[in-house]
């Protein structure tokens, strides 16, 4: 993105309120997971637009699920849509008609069997029900040019790849724009119970002490927002974006865990995890994979257009037992 061009700040609030004239709700696909709860966040305590709850559409498989009964209590009259995306219709059914055509959609998905049907399923019925704006979170793949072209070996990677590209063939043959996020290795991993544990250790017994892009969630959500509502601030307006936070190593992150909470990022048994990594096809081709390409961002420009959460800052708002007075 090095080549973008700077823009005034009055030709950056003409467009901001452009595309907030377009799009003035949002449905947030897998609202109570982290991806999507962090889009929530961010589009409810923007700083400079203001965006009610009862705007915004959060996706759960449960209405009345403890995720959905947490972002009640925060954000009170939010919207809850109950549904599946193995049923994109019954979905969009739920909001109003009248809404959907300024409406923008933000997808997120875990790894699985049904997600590449589950997502184009979702972005037909976008474009079918004249759905403006469709951001999705992929993963980055070592830089633009490889991610552009390169599914990569590694099948939780390469299923992204594909829904990319059915998302781009499809909003070039209709009035839909997108934007896709590539986010790289979630510094939230840290702080996420086993799972969480198995991939830190992962880290520190396959990555031989390098250092590697981390993405703080909470900044997932934010440039989720940037595209939903002021794609053209940042040029990513039917563009992929690879984001980060920044670049740390594994012993970096445990520093900063020991600093602030007096112990060691959680990890688990070393042989453990080698062997369920060894076992685990897709958690195998991935850890090789990102053991030989590193991942691609551009940190410095991604800095000059939105200041990213560094790991530390997280650490220090959100790990419980942290000592947020340490500098």
């Amino acid at each position: 993105m090095k080549d973008q061009q700077s823009q005034s700040p009055k030709n950056k609030n003409t467009l901001q309120l452009i595309i907030m004239a377009t799009i003035e709700y949002f449905l947030i696909a897998g609202a109570t997971g982290r991806q999507g709860g962090a889009t929530v966040d961010a589009l409810l305590t923007h700083p400079n637009i203001k965006i009610k709850p009862k705007q915004v559409y959060a996706l759960t498989r449960q209405a009345s699920g403890s995720g959905a009964f947490k972002l009640r209590e925060k954000y009170g009259d939010i919207n809850i849509v109950a549904g599946d995306l193995n049923n994109p219709e019954a979905i969009l059914q739920q909001l109003d008609k009248t809404i959907l055509p300024k409406t923008g959609i933000f997808l997120a998905q875990a790894h699985g069997p049904t997600e590449i049907t589950d997502a184009k399923g979702l972005i037909d019925s976008a474009v079918g029900h004249g759905i403006p704006y469709f951001v999705y979170s992929s993963v980055d793949r070592g830089g633009r040019e490889l991610s552009d072209n390169d599914p990569s070996y590694c099948k939780t990677f390469s299923d992204k790849f594909l829904i990319e590209k059915h998302l781009i063939n499809i909003c070039s043959n209709s009035k839909m724009d997108y934007t896709i996020l590539r986010p790289t290795w979630f510094a939230d991993n840290a702080w996420w119970g086993f799972p969480g544990q198995l991939c830190m250790t992962g880290w520190r017994e396959n990555m031989n002490g390098k250092k590697m892009q981390v993405t703080v969630t909470k900044d997932i959500g934010r440039w989720a927002v940037e595209g939903l509502v002021s794609p053209d601030r940042t040029g990513i307006r039917n563009q992929a974006l690879s984001i980060a936070s920044e670049e740390l190593s594994f012993k970096d992150i445990d520093d900063i865990f020991i600093k602030h909470t007096g112990k060691g990022v959680p990890v688990t048994y070393g042989l453990l995890t080698r062997f369920i990594i060894w076992m685990t096809k897709d958690l195998n081709t991935m850890f090789s994979f990102i053991g030989e390409r590193p991942y691609g961002a551009d940190l410095a420009w991604l800095k000059t257009q939105l200041e990213p959460t560094t790991f530390e800052q997280w650490v220090k708002t959100d790990v419980p037992g942290r000592d947020n007075t340490k500098a």
